[in-house]
Parts: structure tokens; sequence; C-alpha cells
């Protein structure tokens, strides 16, 4: 089997695992800390479990897929490649800093629940466009290959 196969087969198991992550940080774990009274543990666990598995799967999709883009200059591995990785330097620049803030409410056990809502609440916003590109990259892979 080619190299390229392989490169495939695995990229699409990390698009999907980032795709399915997404969707459960969503649709599962916002829900979960919006509807507890204390949202602060749950946010750092679904975090500190979470971030290891989104790391890795941006990491191995992106690089599956500029690959296959270097060998085969096949323009929808670049987009791939492009849509996979954007959540790296976006959750950097935007959700690094509410990320800090949770942690540090729940460092002083913060029951300052509107704040904590508010911040929740971003963090689901900036989530949203995490999910929406490791979809997309799990689509265009699927289907347009």
């Amino acid at each position: 089997m080619s190299h390229l196969v392989y490169a495939r087969g695995i990229s699409l198991v990390a698009n999907g695992i980032f795709a399915g992550l997404g969707l459960s940080m969503n649709g599962v774990s916002v829900p979960t800390m919006r509807a507890t009274k204390d949202p602060l543990p749950v946010f750092t666990t679904t975090y500190k479990n979470g971030s290891k598995i989104a790391i890795a799967s941006i990491v191995i999709s992106s690089v599956c897929h500029f690959y296959i883009y270097h060998q085969t200059n096949n323009k929808h591995a670049l987009w791939c490649g492009i849509l996979s990785f954007v959540s790296f330097p976006f959750t950097i620049q935007f959700m690094r800093p509410i990320n800090n803030e949770l942690f540090a409410l729940a460092d002083q056990n913060s029951t300052d629940t509107k704040k904590i809502d508010t911040l929740v609440t971003s963090w689901d916003h900036h989530q949203w466009f995490r999910t929406m590109a490791g979809l997309s990259a799990l689509m265009i892979n699927v289907f347009y290959y």
C-alpha cells in the first residue's frame, strides 16, 4: 500500500477525532457547564483531558494533509491541512486568554457566576469556530479528496 494511502487514512481518523471532540465540547461539555452550579471544575476537567486529544489530532491531521499536498499537489489536501491547522493559532490567539481567566477563577474558587457565565459563553462561541473548521476538514477529506 502506498504511503499516501496510509497518510490519507490517518488524516481521516485524526479529522474525525477532532470533529467529534469539537461537537462533544459544544454539544455536551458547555451545556453541562451551564447546567451545574459550579461550572469551573467541569471546564478544567474538560480542558485538561480534551486539550491532549485536540493537540494530537491537529498535529497528526495537519502533517498528513500537508505531506499529501507536498507529494501530489492536491488542493483538497492543502485546504484540509489549513482547516486542520487553523485551530492551533486560533486557540493561542483567541481562546488561551479565556482559558487562563477560567483557570484563574478556578484557582481562586470564585463564585462570580456572572463573570464565569460570560467567559463560558465566550469560550463556547470561540470553540464553535474550531468545531466548524474541524468538521469542514473532515467533510472535504471524506467527500472531495
